[in-house]
């Protein structure tokens, strides 16, 4: 019986230094995060990454635009100058 009882009392030593390790670590988690909000921190992130792929998303995006638009200015440049030559007095 009295091994018993000593076996309680054990377990019960060690279920509160348990619980107060995991009370700390839980204020250790909270103190980590402003206001302890993990979630809101989460967010905040969340939002940056988000921002950081639509700046990026934008500037590929101007790329592309820029591209197209440089493409069609040779071509314009490119027409007009056929343009002078053959009809406005280039030899054929």
């Amino acid at each position: 019986m009295e091994l018993l009882q000593r076996l309680g009392d054990e377990q019960g030593e060690r279920h509160s230094e348990n619980t107060g390790h995991l009370e700390r670590l839980e204020d250790m988690f909270k103190e980590a995060f402003p206001d302890g909000d993990a979630v809101a921190h989460r967010r905040y992130h969340e939002a940056l990454i988000r921002k950081a792929e639509e700046r990026t998303k934008f500037w590929i995006d101007l790329r592309i635009k820029l591209a197209e638009k440089g493409i069609w200015a040779v071509i314009g440049m490119a027409a007009t100058a056929m343009y002078w030559y053959y009809v406005k007095g280039g030899k054929p």
